[in-house]
């Protein structure tokens, strides 16, 4: 088997499974990030520095937590290229997942010495139903860009002799490139110290060669220092690590992190191996004790991870520690365990991870699977042909998440019959209502959101934009008002709220609206016309 064959193998693979996306509409957060947004609508010298010195959404006026300007490129680069057409986006989405399969089959030929077990891992880690969601889904393009580019570092740096060289300099530069992209790509450096230790440095004790690996890769880890303190300074745009506006039991609880967290891990191992029941939302609990289920069931998880990765290390066998420890340093980010981030689960979160399990499933089953049919061959035979029903197994659910992303009414129907009192998704569906004119069961899925949850404004908001566009503007005003007591930062409603009190004549209301947003948002042009135009009337 050549070098050539697997990556033409991978490559026709990957586009025969994705291929069903490339008609798949934007939606979701592609509307903030892309449709609406005009700083990605021209790659002008203007929009450049803007990308660059502000948050993903700044260009409709609102803040985020993220800082991707790479990525934000890329899709300036989209838009200049074919405006809103949706094929392009997903030819650019899944020639990155496929780039990532071949460049982790090249790094892992190098690490493993095993050219059999790097095409079986790359395959598995290509075809996995899971990484859908970071291919399928156009706003989760930084997934498999800064992914892209990880691997390059890696490569670059395995190969890099000398501190002070110009591959050395080139895994520098790609370094930044990675974590413009996506900001978990800061662990590139753990990452790099994990591969040295498991696959260069295995003969050495565990603390002689950690210190030779952070000897090697130390420039990696002050460019990743100084990055993170840049983040949390200069380019904090929106509290970088606080994600919820009121304190809860989960934020304030670091032992509650821990316990839901490992929760999330049982449901992680599950979809890894057995990848049914896959969708955007996951209702995962907040625990707030080890005993409960699944917190003890993660528990149990981690301690054997532990304890066959520290029994394997004392035979001499590192492939347990580079599977298991890549698995968790990459989920760290998604942990919450830090600094609780947006959700507590979410399937785009094991991209990266998925490496660790797939590299171990590559190597063990060419091993086992080659001494079985060495042995005997009708047994051999049978164990292939498992490993290749379950790989086609992967691949129909691949397919299938990808055609179901194309339908979104369907798609959001199919998270309800799981979740049925998700708010964010009832609200999306009854957008989706309202912009096909179904207003009835627009007003229904709103309720419903309501109901589910009546502390969210974006249903209370929804609701009211419904109201105002059936001509019941008191009912809208009302609402409206509501939307902004369960949430004083929400900016739409103060936006529409201003509108309608204008439409109705009512000034005095209007400009207290527009001057309690403007405590909080001082930097609107829009909004700050608006008022200049309502005091010099008075």
């Amino acid at each position: 088997m050549k070098r050539w064959h697997v990556i033409v193998a991978l490559v026709v693979i990957g586009a025969a499974l994705y291929a069903p996306n490339l008609s798949n509409s934007l939606f979701w957060d592609d509307d903030d990030w892309i449709v609406n947004n005009p700083a990605v609508h021209s790659l002008s010298w203007e929009n450049t520095k803007f990308l660059f010195s502000t948050d993903v959404t700044a260009g409709i006026g609102v803040r985020s937590n993220y800082y991707r300007p790479v990525l934000m490129m890329s899709f300036a680069l989209n838009w200049v290229l074919h405006g809103a057409s949706p094929w392009g986006w997903h030819v650019v989405n899944n020639g990155l997942h496929i780039l990532s399969a071949v460049l982790l089959f090249l790094l892992l030929e190098r690490l493993l010495a095993n050219r059999a077990a790097a095409a079986i891992a790359a395959l598995m880690w290509l075809i996995h139903p899971v990484q859908t969601e970071s291919v399928a889904y156009v706003n989760s393009r930084g997934d498999s860009l800064a992914l892209v580019l990880s691997l390059e570092v890696l490569l670059v740096w395995w190969r890099t002799k000398k501190i002070l060289s110009l591959s050395a300099l080139a895994g520098l530069v790609l370094f930044i490139l990675a974590i413009l992209s996506k900001e978990t790509a800061v662990l590139i450096p753990a990452l790099m110290v994990l591969v040295l230790l498991a696959c260069r440095y295995c003969t050495d004790s565990f603390w002689r060669a950690t210190w030779a690996a952070l000897r090697r890769v130390w420039p990696l880890i002050v460019l990743g220092v100084a990055y993170v303190l840049l983040r949390l300074t200069v380019l904090d745009f929106a509290n970088t690590l606080n994600w919820y506006r009121q304190p809860n039991i989960y934020t304030q609880n670091v032992e509650v992190r821990i316990w839901t967290f490992l929760g999330a891990v049982w449901e992680y191992l599950r979809i890894t191996l057995v990848p049914i029941g896959l969708r955007m939302e996951h209702g995962v609990p907040v625990l707030t004790a080890p005993w409960q289920w699944p917190a003890y069931a993660g528990l149990l998880i981690v301690a054997l991870a532990v304890w066959w990765v520290v029994r394997s290390w004392r035979r001499g066998d590192r492939l347990p520690f580079f599977g298991v420890t890549w698995f968790f340093i990459a989920l760290a980010p998604a942990s919450g365990i830090v600094a609780p981030i947006n959700a507590l689960f979410y399937e785009h979160w094991l991209y990266v991870p998925l490496i660790g399990p797939a590299v171990l499933f590559g190597v063990y089953g060419w091993r086992w699977g080659k001494r079985i049919w060495d042995a005997r061959r009708l047994w051999g035979i049978v164990i292939l042909v498992c490993v290749v029903a379950y790989a086609a197994f992967l691949a129909v659910q691949t397919v299938r998440r990808n055609i179901i992303w194309g339908k979104q009414e369907e798609f959001y129907l199919h998270i309800l019959s799981y979740e049925p009192k998700d708010v964010r998704v009832l609200n999306n569906l009854a957008n989706l209502y309202a912009d096909s004119k179904r207003l009835s069961e627009a007003q229904y899925y709103l309720e419903l959101a309501i109901e589910a949850d009546p502390s969210q404004s974006a249903p209370f908001h929804n609701l009211a934009n419904l109201m105002r566009d059936q001509g019941q503007p008191d009912m809208a005003i009302e609402l409206y008002i509501l939307a902004i007591q369960r949430d004083k930062y929400f900016y739409w409603a103060y936006r529409n709220l201003t509108v309608v009190l204008l439409e109705e004549e009512r000034y005095e209301d209007a400009l207290q609206v527009v001057t309690a947003y403007r405590s909080i948002y001082p930097n609107d042009a829009q909004m700050n016309a608006v008022y200049d135009s309502l005091t010099s009337t008075r």
